[in-house]
């Protein structure tokens, strides 16, 4: 799962988040039918569209999909807080597949720096 998370915020490349892409791959050690890169930005993008919401609540979700590899899923905010003077997000990402079991969800939580640009924290 470690693994995993690290990919994630290596993928973390959208133009608010692009600082993020140079560290590490959190999909690294997956199974067969692990995330490709497609998959990975489908989840960033939607991701972003919560972080940059300005109606953005607790329970809101963003479905994401990837039709090449027919992986879909949800990023859901489950919590909204301050961080160290950042307004942060822990977002809640699922996987719909039938190759993933219950490590097909996972959490992490971005935080908007000074620049404005969002970065994940853990």
């Amino acid at each position: 799962m470690r693994g995993f998370l690290v990919m994630l915020m290596a993928t973390a490349t959208v133009a608010i988040a692009q600082p993020a892409r140079a560290q590490i791959n959190p999909f690294h050690g997956m199974s067969q039918g692990g995330m490709s890169k497609a998959d990975m930005d489908a989840v960033v993008e939607a991701s972003t569209a919560l972080n940059t919401d300005p109606a953005i609540a607790v329970g809101k979700g963003v479905a994401w999909q990837n039709p090449a590899s027919s992986k879909s899923g949800t990023v859901t905010v489950t919590a909204i807080r301050t961080i160290k003077g950042m307004p942060c997000h822990a977002l809640t990402t699922s996987i719909d597949s039938a190759k993933y079991d219950r490590s097909s969800e996972w959490s992490l939580t971005w935080c908007q720096i000074k620049s404005g640009a969002w970065k994940i924290l853990n």
